[in-house]
């Protein structure tokens, strides 16, 4: 009897280790691609591909690259609908391909990526060529998935009604402002942003639609739709005149690095073209992504240099629905120069974090992430907005929280300004 037991614990052992390792490749899936950050300069590709590619072969070094940026042509020239290969080694530059002599709009930005092993990523960490890597990790939506917690309360320290701020004196409803929205996709109801509305790209898999009335399927994500009539909707909206375009990366509640990257290139080059003052209105949150906040300082840091009196690009993120934790823990909400936003549980007002504001803990969401790297706290439970209704092929109205509708909220209001 007892070896029996031995056994049938020993079985269950090792079923235990088997159910776990799955669960761990599930959960990290990319743990083998990263992103890496080399210094500015064409000399520092051609080095790194030298030591880690060509065995030391200069020639080879440079043909590697040259093939590496013909691919990133070939690429764009796929256009926006075809989420580029990330199985295989690519650079990733920030050339303007719409321009016949295709500048390099982020020239101190030289990134790779590929898949590599931990002993030559343990050669990395200690090359000088290499300023930051990053996992490919997931990144996940920062909307708050339990809706019907009991109402909270909330106290008026500190606070700036929305009625004292600014933009609403001779407000043009954002007029002339482009907010791409980096998410699960926008359901296009003329009736709620008639021609406003622009799909600039598609990411996600192929869409699948139901066998009824050619209508989404129940695997479409509505955050995208949340965020976008929160944003500009004509019943809902704050902007309610600004252009929305959707630059939609996954049909779920997940991207990862590589995608939210290669995104941001295309919206950024395309706003370029545009010249008119754009927001990036981006909902995700990770754990540090050092790369990814390098990016995005950079587009900051060359905005501010293109217009030395005005931005032309604004950024703006969640902080994060982690109760009680720094914002700073996560990326983007720790990048420098963008704009972060916490959740308030008053739909009324907006609090600016600056000057140790004296935040009474019941003015923020329970679920909101807290710290100095939020800028602003605006609502973000229980907000009004569009939702699908049960088939899935019309809009109704609906309440959504998280600390990317507070992201919403404060991209509507920033663009009523600019």
């Amino acid at each position: 009897m007892i070896l029996n037991k031995s056994i049938i614990l020993l079985i269950l052992h090792f079923i235990t280790l088997s159910f776990a390792n799955k669960i761990y490749k599930k959960q990290n899936k990319n743990n083998d691609e990263f992103v890496i950050q080399l210094k500015p300069g064409n000399d520092s590709c051609i080095q790194f591909l030298n030591k880690y590619y060509t065995s030391n072969s200069l020639a080879k070094s440079n043909q590697l690259l040259n093939d590496l940026k013909y691919k990133e042509l070939k690429n764009f020239q796929k256009g926006n609908f075809i989420k580029p290969n990330s199985n295989e080694l690519q650079s990733i530059s920030f050339t303007d391909y719409y321009q016949l002599k295709k500048p390099n709009l982020l020239p101190d930005l030289n990134l790779i990526y590929g898949k590599f092993p931990q002993e030559v990523l343990a050669q990395m960490y200690e090359d000088p060529l290499i300023l930051a890597i990053s996992l490919n990790r997931e990144f996940q939506l920062a909307t708050n998935q339990e809706e019907e917690e009991e109402e909270q309360s909330f106290s008026s320290n500190s606070v700036v009604t929305l009625d004292d701020l600014s933009p609403f004196s001779n407000s043009k409803g954002g007029i002339g402002v482009d907010i791409y929205l980096y998410d699960t996709g926008i359901f296009p109801n003329q009736d709620h942003f008639d021609s406003r509305l622009h799909k600039i790209l598609d990411y996600s898999s192929i869409r699948k639609k139901s066998n009824k009335n050619n209508s989404f399927s129940k695997q479409q994500h509505d955050h995208g739709t949340n965020l976008a009539a929160v944003i500009g909707s004509s019943q809902f909206g704050i902007a309610k005149k600004s252009n929305l375009y959707d630059m939609k990366l996954s049909n779920g509640g997940t991207t990862n690095l590589f995608t939210l990257l290669m995104a941001l290139k295309q919206g950024y080059l395309h706003s370029r073209t545009t010249g008119r003052p754009s927001i990036f209105v981006i909902p995700w949150v990770a754990k540090k992504s050092h790369v990814l906040e390098n990016v995005l300082s950079l587009m900051q840091n060359e905005s501010l240099n293109t217009n030395h009196k005005k931005t032309f690009l604004t950024i703006v993120v969640p902080g994060g629905n982690s109760p009680g934790t720094s914002a700073c823990l996560y990326s983007p909400a720790g990048t420098s120069k963008v704009i972060t936003a916490g959740a308030l549980v008053s739909k009324s007002k907006i609090i600016k974090n600056e000057n140790g504001a004296n935040l009474d803990k019941n003015d923020i969401a329970h679920f909101s992430a807290i710290g100095e790297c939020i800028d602003y706290y605006a609502p973000g439970y229980k907000v009004n907005t569009l939702c699908y209704d049960s088939n899935y092929n019309k809009l109704k109205g609906c309440e959504k929280s998280g600390t990317s509708v507070s992201a919403a909220i404060i991209a509507g209001y920033l663009a009523l300004d600019m």
